[in-house]
């Protein structure tokens, strides 16, 4: 019996010490990334027109392409905007022309190395209304002023019965 449960208990340990072998070896170069940020680095992916995207990559492997890719569906059709080349791991630079009008866009950036795609990050273009906030107040009395009336009705409803 002693023989069968040190058995157990040594191929068990082995076992053990073979599932975290792979943890032990981590991979010393991390992912290729990329993210936006306003230009107090706060990560965003929602920015108004003509508003300056900072764009954030690294990549272990040099150089990488950044692509920057726009559509007006909601995802549907895309189209080419620009590249940009990095020489370098890290990547940082502000963008003021990839968050032109007209707006209401949707954006995607993807890096490329040696024709692979592997980060994506996305990002919103908010249209500017003409009197936005006008027009949302508007919007809100309005709300508020149904709901009002609603339950007037609903009152006289009630105390008429």
């Amino acid at each position: 019996m002693k023989k069968a449960v040190v058995a157990t208990l040594s191929v068990l340990t082995v076992l053990l010490l073979v599932s975290i072998a792979p943890r032990v070896y981590a991979q010393e170069e991390h992912d290729p990334w990329v993210a936006t940020y306003d230009t107090d680095n706060n990560p965003r992916d929602v920015f108004l027109v003509r508003e300056t995207v900072r764009i954030v990559a690294y990549s272990s492997a040099t150089p990488y392409t950044i692509q920057v890719w726009t559509s007006e569906d909601g995802g549907t059709n895309w189209s080419h905007v620009k590249d940009i080349t990095s020489p370098s791991n890290n990547y940082l630079d502000d963008h003021m022309d990839i968050s032109e009008p007209p707006a209401g866009r949707q954006y995607e950036l993807s890096l490329f190395y040696s024709s692979k795609r592997y980060g994506i990050a996305t990002y919103f273009v908010i249209p500017e209304l003409p009197f936005g906030t006008a027009m949302g107040t508007t919007a809100s009395f309005g709300a508020l002023s149904g709901l009002v009336t609603s339950r007037r009705l609903r009152l006289r409803r009630q105390k008429n019965y």
